[in-house]
Parts: C-alpha cells; sequence; structure tokens
C-alpha cells in the first residue's frame, strides 16, 4: 500500500487490477494509511488529489492512465468544510464530468469497472473535517480539557480561531511527543485512537470499498 502525497501525475502506474481511494489532502491519505493498516486492508492503493477544486482535473488524468481500466472499485474521500451537501455535489459533477459513476449516497457503490463509491468527512451530512473527528477521539481526556481552557482564554482576550476544530486538533498534538507532525502522521505514529467510535462510518466504508 502506497501514499502518494504528489498527487497523481506522480502516481505509479496501475499495473494490475486494484481498488483505489483519491483523498484530499496528504495529510489525509497518511491517515487513511495508516486506518487501512489497522483494518489489514493491503490490497488498497491510495493517492492524493490535491486541494478539492482539483478533483476534476485529477480524475480526468486517471481516466485516461494507462491500466485505468483494471481499476475494479474507486472510492472518493474529501472534506465537507461548510457544507456536506456542495461537497457532495461538487463530487458527483467531478464524477459526471469523465463519466464515471455518480455514487448517491455515503458509502454506497454505485456503476462497474470501476464501481465508485464516497464518503464526506467528518459523515452523517455533518460539516466540517478530519480534525472534526480528530478531536472527538481526545476531547474527554485530560489534554483535551486542557486545550478547550486554552481555547477559553484565547477567545476571553478577542481571538477567535479559525477551523476551530483544526485548532484543537493541532494543540492536542502539540501536547504530544513530536508536536510538529500533521494530523496524518500522528495517525502514523499512534497519537490518535483508530478504533475510536467515531470513526465508525469511515471504517465501515474502508472495510467495505
Amino acid at each position: 500500500m502506497k501514499a502518494v502525497p504528489g498527487g497523481l501525475a506522480r502516481g505509479r502506474a496501475i499495473t494490475r487490477s486494484a481498488v483505489l481511494v483519491l483523498v484530499e489532502g496528504a495529510h489525509l491519505a497518511h491517515f487513511l494509511e495508516a486506518q487501512l493498516r489497522d483494518l489489514s486492508r493491503s490490497d488498497v492503493a491510495i493517492r492524493d488529489f490535491g486541494e478539492v477544486n482539483e478533483l476534476p482535473r485529477r480524475l480526468s488524468a486517471l481516466v485516461n492512465e494507462p491500466g485505468f481500466r483494471r481499476i475494479e472499485r474507486l472510492g472518493i474521500v474529501r472534506d465537507a468544510e461548510e457544507s456536506a451537501r456542495s461537497a457532495l455535489q461538487s463530487l458527483q459533477s467531478a464524477c459526471a464530468h469523465v463519466n464515471l459513476a455518480t455514487p448517491r449516497a455515503a458509502g454506497v457503490a454505485e456503476g462497474t469497472n470501476p464501481s465508485v463509491r464516497y464518503w464526506i468527512l467528518p459523515g452523517e451530512g455533518r460539516p466540517g473535517m478530519l480534525e472534526t473527528l480528530l478531536w472527538e477521539t481526545v476531547a474527554s481526556t485530560p489534554a483535551g480539557e486542557c486545550v478547550e481552557k486554552f481555547f477559553d482564554c484565547v477567545r476571553r482576550v478577542g481571538e477567535v480561531p479559525a477551523r476551530y476544530d483544526k485548532a484543537r486538533a493541532y494543540a492536542w498534538i502539540a501536547t504530544r511527543a513530536h508536536p510538529e507532525v500533521s494530523a496524518g502522521i500522528a495517525a502514523r505514529k499512534g497519537y490518535w485512537n483508530l478504533r475510536h467510535e467515531a470513526f465508525g462510518g469511515l471504517r465501515r466504508f474502508l472495510r467495505e470499498l
């Protein structure tokens, strides 16, 4: 299993039937790599498609890549950000643009050769991102409670944290042995409980991919 942080242009050639998951950003690629390893899924290739606005171009490159027809199952994982509905519409539009099946519901496969399914984080139609789930896994820990007190203090002095879930997750990472790492690398270092119930939907998606 190989995460390819550089995007599709630097991905390895497809040489056999494969399960491929496209993900938004290197941090998510590393996180899913850790999850797939924990799930004993060594048959899934991971590719980072970059920013969300790059997905149409990356999909276009993928379907024209030699060996594309060897892909049997294709997954796409991205953040919802402000709206899971808008994220889904954007994803469906990108798939339709290159004549791929357009999944109608999270985790449900559509089409064949390849079948396509998606997952939009944090799941359940909520706004947010990977870090929304990450924070849920540590919010009730002693260090998590300290992080909340820190941001309470920050707000009292008139600062409003941007992208609050991301800010809290990275503040929590700052309490670990290697505070300089990304959220995805933190997963590879074992900082997050990958089997936490907050990841239940995502893990089902990865098992069924």
